[in-house]
């Protein structure tokens, strides 16, 4: 009994490790925050606090591949399914799809993201290709792999999956907004396409492709 508690508390450990890459990873976006507080067009500041966004991102990024690649990859009840590219297909018709339901209120993240595009444009980088990857690291891969590695029925991916995308929301608005809870539909979608191709550049295609919309969308 008293194994099995520890085992479940080491595990727990990565919750930490989660939360401190996400954490990083705001952190890497302050030049960003800067560039939107001067307001400033002027093109060499653009580029270099660009740039230097971009290469603290990705060195948070590193540190998540590296802690991802530390764990075995998940033990599945199922196998893939033969036609993995219809339940993809459909994944991303869902994520497209719920950006468009009457949510309500856009979350506090969404206007802070919104704000930094109308500023600072290079921020398109990050949240279409970089923040994609590193939040798929985070919230998929290192939560699968470190915190349920084995999912050996149907119950336990349901749980995982659900676990995954309230972490997911709730770290990207205050699931008391009602439209917050778009994040958390968003977390399910990739969750379940992680778990069902057991391969996450599914989930971080899928992701970035919803981030791509969501930009397009603003610029125009």
């Amino acid at each position: 009994m008293m194994s099995r508690l520890k085992r479940i508390l080491s595990r727990w450990r990565g919750g930490v490790m989660m939360v401190w890459l996400f954490v990083l990873d705001s952190l890497a976006a302050g030049p960003m925050f800067f560039l939107a507080w001067l307001k400033t067009t002027n093109l060499t500041l653009q580029i270099a606090l660009t740039a230097l966004s971009v290469l603290l991102t990705v060195g948070v990024i590193a540190i998540a591949w590296w802690y991802y690649r530390k764990w075995p990859p998940i033990r599945r009840f199922f196998k893939t399914p033969k036609h993995v590219k219809v339940w993809w297909f459909g994944g991303a018709a869902l994520m497209v799809g719920q950006a468009w339901l009457p949510w309500g209120e856009m979350p506090h993240n969404q206007l802070v993201i919104n704000r930094l595009l109308y500023w600072a444009p290079g921020m398109a980088i990050i949240v279409v290709v970089l923040g994609p990857m590193l939040e798929e690291f985070i919230f998929r891969g290192i939560f699968f792999r470190r915190l349920l590695p084995v999912v050996s029925r149907w119950q336990t991916g349901l749980v995982g999956v659900l676990i995954s995308a309230l972490i997911f929301g709730s770290l990207h608005g205050s699931l008391l907004i009602w439209r917050s809870w778009s994040y958390v539909l968003a977390g399910v979608i990739l969750a379940n396409t992680y778990l069902i191709t057991a391969d996450l550049r599914s989930s971080i295609v899928l992701h970035m492709l919803n981030n791509l919309i969501s930009v397009l969308l603003f610029f125009i």
